[in-house]
């Protein structure tokens, strides 16, 4: 499959710095093909698949919000989150992954958020989990632990060119599988859409498992120009 840039947030295309219709249409007549890894996600025993993100607690519950005001276009995720943030919600996270060497560990904490990204980038601008390859096998955990509302809103400015995750309060986890379990049934959001859940969801890495049509390289040399 081949795509091309006419969304909102076009956070794929980021990633291959290609959001100018014209120049993928090009790219993708030249018939190129990046193997990329999809997401399984599977929540009460139904699966779905993912190219892009999950997000739950305050990033899901922007997504969620968002729905109701895109009269406002990418500025609704803004707006949002700035909301998002003054609520100063926490929810109690058990989050279970597998490292690329196999090894399990458990983390149990309040988090404000925690978020899987397949992409570096939440639409054009935030670059959310700088360190995301989209063949390298490998999922890109991003957690942000008991953080105050002015911490969280600091963070949330330097998102842009990635810089959130020298904070202390933030943990980068890559990793082939994982499991988000939460203490009571709950809304996310996977690739913008919304999906309901009683509390466990569970995540693992297809290695190259989606031909995309159009990226001129592979996506590890597209992403070091980016």
């Amino acid at each position: 499959m081949g795509l091309l840039p006419t969304g909102t947030g076009n956070s794929l295309l980021t990633d291959m710095a290609c959001t100018d219709v014209m120049e993928m249409a090009t790219r993708i007549a030249t018939g190129k093909v990046c193997n990329m890894d999809l997401v399984k996600v599977t929540v009460e025993g139904a699966s779905v698949y993912s190219m892009n993100c999950l997000c739950l607690g305050l990033t899901g519950d922007v997504g969620v919000a968002a729905e109701s005001f895109r009269c406002l276009g990418g500025a609704r995720y803004d707006a949002c989150a700035v909301w998002g943030v003054l609520k100063g919600k926490l929810e109690p996270y058990k989050i279970e992954y597998t490292t690329k060497d196999g090894e399990r560990i458990v983390i149990e904490e309040d988090f404000v958020t925690a978020f899987a990204n397949h992409t570096q980038y939440f639409g054009k601008k935030l670059r959310a989990t700088p360190k995301a390859v989209l063949d390298d096998g490998l999922l890109d955990i991003m957690t942000i632990r008991n953080a105050k509302r002015a911490k969280a809103l600091q963070l949330f400015t330097v998102l842009p060119d990635g810089q959130h995750m020298n904070d202390s309060v933030v943990d980068y986890i890559q990793a082939k599988a994982v499991t988000f379990t939460v203490q009571k049934p709950g809304v996310g959001v996977v690739d913008g859409e919304l999906f309901q859940h009683r509390g466990t969801i569970e995540l693992e890495v297809i290695s190259g498992a989606f031909p995309f049509i159009g990226a001129e390289t592979s996506s590890t040399e597209i992403l070091s120009e980016v």
